[in-house]
């Protein structure tokens, strides 16, 4: 067993030869098998030294794992600052677009007056109507006479008085 497994240092390892075939045409096996009884073979235990670094590689990969997630994590908040400047450039592209076209507009309304005052300014100066004067301190008196009240007019009732009502025909 010993020798099967290559752990006899001393023995040469097994041959393989193919079988012999007998006159007959059938395999006539060299040795018979037969089971082995409890306590026959030694038994020995064989430390494992296979892949020692099994946990080296381990740790590793989960260390290589960690950086990974780690890079991850700060590229996505990288992104997130990153679009949200984003935004922010695009309004205030937005809000100097808008303040641009409000100030071509306010330009051309007083490009619009600059040519409506041009024209008029290059009309005859006889066209112009003439000033007015305005005089200062109190208006001059006008000449009419003082209105006179009409004879019919009615007096006005002294009801503070006793027996106005008999007196004016009430």
């Amino acid at each position: 067993m010993r020798r099967a497994l290559g752990l006899d240092a001393q023995a040469p390892p097994p041959s393989h030869s193919p079988p012999q075939r007998a006159a007959g045409g059938h395999m006539q096996a060299r040795h018979r098998h037969r089971f082995v009884a409890d306590g026959e073979v030694p038994v020995e235990m064989v430390p494992f030294r296979g892949d020692a670094n099994a946990n080296h590689r381990q740790d590793s990969t989960a260390a290589a794992t960690q950086e990974a997630q780690a890079a991850r994590e700060r590229a996505e908040r990288s992104l997130a600052a990153a679009q949200g400047t984003i935004r922010d450039l695009q309004t205030k592209l937005a809000h100097a677009s808008l303040a641009r076209d409000e100030a071509e507009a306010a330009m051309q309304r007083l490009q619009d007056e600059v040519r409506t005052l041009r024209t008029a300014a290059a009309a005859p100066v006889a066209a112009l109507p003439e000033p007015q004067v305005r005089r200062r301190g109190r208006p001059p008196k006008s000449a009419k006479p003082p209105a006179v009240p009409p004879e019919n007019t009615a007096k006005p009732v002294k009801w503070w008085v006793r027996g106005w009502r008999e007196r004016d025909g009430h």
